[in-house]
This record gives C-alpha cells, structure tokens and sequence, in this order.
C-alpha cells in the first residue's frame, strides 16, 4: 500500500532502516513497521503531540501490570522516539 510522500516519515523510517514495504498496519493514529520478530515501531500522524503519546505510554504501562485481565493483547512500550517532525514508539510484536 503506498501513501502520499511524507518527508517525516520518510526520515524516520531510514533511521530504523525500514522500506515503506515494511508496514504492518494503519489506522486513525499511526503506522505500524516490522523492526524484526519481536519488535515493531508504531509512527505516530504528524502533528501528534508528544505528551499525548508520553500519557499513552503510561496508560498501557498500567495496564500491563494490573492484576485485571483484559480479553486482548495490551501493547508493551520498550522506547519512545522523537525525531524527523514526528513522534514513534518501539513495542513489542
């Protein structure tokens, strides 16, 4: 699937070393990219802001260590990553 070009996103999937051909998904929010069999990096829309992905973070990190189940699989956040005019975290597969 190819999108309009978006220099952003561009620069932010060279510094991972990713094709376009990587992406694993889209939705409303961002973009998700295979790093490799345990890692994915979620690029989030540009113009997103940063505390809104930093709030996110906390949230699933919650989550995680609820003692609540939850009938889906809650993404874990390993590293934020601000650059290239937009904001990206890697999470496990």
């Amino acid at each position: 699937m190819r999108f309009p070009p978006d220099a952003g996103l561009a620069r932010m999937l060279e510094s991972f070393g990713l094709t376009p051909e990587a992406m694993l998904g889209h939705g409303g929010e961002a973009r998700v990219y295979a790093l490799d069999e345990q890692r994915v990096l979620r690029v989030y829309r540009a113009g997103t802001d940063p505390e809104e992905v930093d709030r996110r973070t906390a949230l699933l990190s919650e989550l995680v260590g609820s003692r609540e189940r939850v009938p889906f699989s809650i993404p874990q956040v390993l590293d934020t990553v601000p650059g290239a005019g937009r904001v990206a975290t890697v999470e496990r597969r």
